[in-house]
């Protein structure tokens, strides 16, 4: 299925594709009035639609009926992940996060991060391929970096963890997810957290887990708590 994406799609009535939408729709797949589409506002719901005027630049569009997306989960989960060195490896991860179903996606500025910014409209983008290309109708959320601090502050009621490779023993994550619960997993840094993070997480109620038996780079970390939600879920 090739996806479309618009961000405020109408209930009813008609709206416009960007350039590059039009672009992609007109010229390369050569899409002609009266043809129909799908396109999703990223929010969670799918429209078919039909091509009421064909230009190349601002593609207009009428909308025919929606429904909810089939990959809404009835949880969602909040990622909190440093950004990495390798800005090949950060944009992987959040491909497979999109594609995973992550619902929001927070930059985590640490005291072991060595990158400490993004570039926000070049991931944003990401997002949006990634999206369309999984066929997905839910856009993560994707948050300016925040302090950990600053994140420890906004913390809101639902469960939270962090993910710490600096104690021996911790719970699986998978076994003290609850099904049908919105998550925060907090994913740390190359080098890990500190011993003072750690500590200041567990002082604002954030349960300490275990994601593998081996040590994870942060990207697979993110991905691998992305896929124990998605499994504690899958029934719902």
């Amino acid at each position: 299925m090739q996806l479309f994406y618009h961000p405020e799609i109408p209930v009813q009535g008609a709206f416009t594709l960007d350039a590059a939408e039009s672009k992609h729709l007109v010229k390369v797949l050569r899409k002609r009035i009266g043809d129909e589409i799908p396109v999703t506002n990223g929010k969670g719901f799918l429209y078919r639609c039909r091509i009421l005027t064909d230009t190349i630049t601002a593609c207009r569009l009428e909308v025919l009926e929606s429904e909810p997306g089939k990959d809404v989960q009835k949880a969602s989960l909040h990622l909190a992940i440093s950004p990495v060195k390798n800005p090949s490896r950060f944009e992987w991860f959040l491909e497979k996060a999109t594609e995973t179903g992550v619902a929001e996606i927070t930059p985590l500025i640490c005291q072991r991060t060595e990158k400490q910014s993004i570039k926000q409209e070049r991931l944003v983008n990401l997002l949006v391929s990634a999206m369309k290309q999984s066929g997905r109708t839910l856009l993560p959320a994707l948050n300016p970096p925040t302090p950990f601090v600053e994140l420890l502050r906004q913390k809101r009621d639902n469960p939270a963890h962090i993910a710490w490779c600096g104690a021996k023993d911790l719970p699986f994550l998978g076994k003290v997810l609850a099904p049908g619960t919105d998550a925060l997993i907090l994913i740390g840094p190359e080098g890990d957290f500190t011993p003072q993070e750690a500590e200041m997480a567990i002082n604002h109620h954030f349960l300490p887990v275990s994601l593998a038996n081996a040590t994870l780079r942060t990207e697979t970390a993110g991905l691998v708590a992305a896929m124990v939600f998605n499994v504690v879920n899958a029934d719902l």
